[in-house]
């Protein structure tokens, strides 16, 4: 997927659909159930910022064929509301018309069954939190504390929040993976606070990462050292000001 994702930065458009094309048969339709189901996490973040560039209707239509399967709905379900929420309902349904009935009835079962949260089928029964995530994975709720400038025990209490949701999900993380390098350069914009409180948690976030996902972050690792090399700064600056 790593692949793939640098082709699409440094291909012509002319070859987009050619690489949507390898995901599905790759990716949604391999044989393998583990290699569907990585991919079916990073879908479609990993098209973020190439979705206007892009045709979703061929992966669209192959998440729906795995509904038929159990184990792959579980993994297949959360990716096609993820797509859903991305293209907003109406152009969804427009990449859906050509899908089996049976498909869409099972989709759309799913769908009611869920609460207003959007009960998450991956591994288990998650809530989709109510006001979206950002990064792929984080809760916004948590987000908003965090940039929140007026409030400083806030922010400290979102940054527990942040190291807890990071070690609650680390069996998810592949849905993060897509903006580590956005999301990176976020927990080094956190180690600018005051609050020690808050640099300590980040600090953990880091270590979470580099647990959870140590092949991503040594891709990334100049960005976190970037970051500890800012706090490093930050605390000789102050050390020179007392």
């Amino acid at each position: 997927m790593k692949f793939l994702q640098n082709a699409l930065e440094h291909q012509e458009k002319a070859y987009n659909n050619a690489i949507v094309s390898a995901v599905v048969k790759f990716g949604i339709r391999a044989r393998q159930d583990k290699t569907f189901e990585e991919t079916s996490k990073l879908l479609p973040g990993i098209f973020l910022p190439y979705v206007d560039d892009l045709s979703l209707k061929p992966i669209v239509l192959a998440l729906f064929e795995q509904l038929d399967t159990p184990r792959r709905r579980s993994y297949g379900f959360p990716s096609l509301l993820r797509h859903q929420e991305l293209l907003g309902a109406k152009k969804f349904d427009e990449l859906s018309e050509e899908v089996a009935i049976p498909d869409r009835n099972a989709f759309q079962r799913m769908c009611r069954s869920v609460d207003e949260d959007f009960k998450m089928m991956v591994k288990g029964t998650k809530r989709r939190p109510r006001d979206g995530v950002s990064f792929g994975l984080i809760p916004n709720r948590i987000i908003n504390r965090l940039l929140d400038q007026n409030n400083p025990n806030d922010r400290s209490e979102g940054a527990v929040l942040l190291r807890k949701e990071l070690e609650i999900q680390q069996e998810d993380i592949g849905l993060l993976l897509p903006y580590i390098a956005s999301f990176v350069q976020f927990l080094g914009t956190l180690l600018t606070e005051s609050h020690s409180k808050v640099v300590i948690h980040v600090l953990e976030c880091h270590e979470i990462l580099l647990s959870a996902a140590p092949a991503t972050m040594r891709q990334h690792g100049e960005a976190a050292a970037r970051n500890l090399v800012r706090l490093y700064s930050l605390q000789l600056s102050m050390r020179g000001r007392q």
